[in-house]
């Protein structure tokens, strides 16, 4: 399967018109600011915004990086509880386990952290 934006966009036409529709029912294109999408906005002549979500969490994970010493390392304890040994050793003191850190979401840092503390 393509994945170009010349090949979204016949998709787009095939599957719109498996409803009767066409690209004037579609108001924009909202999506992560990869150039294929960008590029599907140009050939298409749909407005495309891209995800507020996804630069937020871009903003976010570029002033997390003044921080990621110190992320790693709650990352890594977080790891070490994992272990059989000392997740039973966990268990005894809390019926809270340990959270991996999702580096690619500003979220998993948060949660991360949330439980460490």
């Amino acid at each position: 399967m393509e994945f170009s934006a010349e090949a979204l966009a016949n998709f787009f036409d095939e599957s719109l018109s498996l409803y009767g529709a066409s690209r004037k029912n579609i108001i924009f294109i909202v999506g992560d600011n990869c150039a294929t999408n960008r590029t599907l906005s140009k050939i298409t002549n749909i407005p495309f915004i891209g995800c507020a979500s996804r630069r937020f969490n871009l903003a976010v994970q570029l002033w997390l990086r003044s921080y990621e010493y110190l992320l790693a390392k709650v990352a890594k304890v977080m790891v070490q509880l994992r272990t059989l040994k000392q997740a039973a050793l966990l268990q005894t003191k809390t019926p809270l386990k340990p959270v991996y850190r999702n580096v690619t979401r500003w979220s998993g840092n948060h949660a991360m952290l949330k439980r460490f503390f």
